[in-house]
């Protein structure tokens, strides 16, 4: 009988479970999560505590918004593009 032990630790707001060498496998997180994640940390300013000031943990949160927003409109420009050299006007 193997005996596994878990533990939790956080890492950038987040849980992630991590197995002990016994166990088979640490449980990560969805390849989307890790993919919007790593666009945050490119784009966004990094996140402050939770008892920051709240002028510091708004703009924070407008950095967010304004990664967010480029990377939507980033991709609505790219679905554009192959329709510009499609048409011919």
């Amino acid at each position: 009988m193997k005996i596994q032990t878990t533990s939790w630790s956080q890492s950038n707001g987040r849980e992630i479970l991590q197995k002990s060498p016994q166990g088979e496998s640490e449980q990560e997180p969805p390849a989307q999560l890790n993919l919007v994640e790593w666009w945050y940390r490119l784009t966004a300013p990094t996140q402050p505590s939770a008892t920051a000031p709240l002028r510091q943990r708004e703009a924070a949160r407008r950095g967010r918004l304004a990664s967010t927003t480029l990377i939507f409109m980033s991709l609505i420009t790219a679905m554009a593009l192959p329709i510009a050299f499609v048409a011919h006007s």
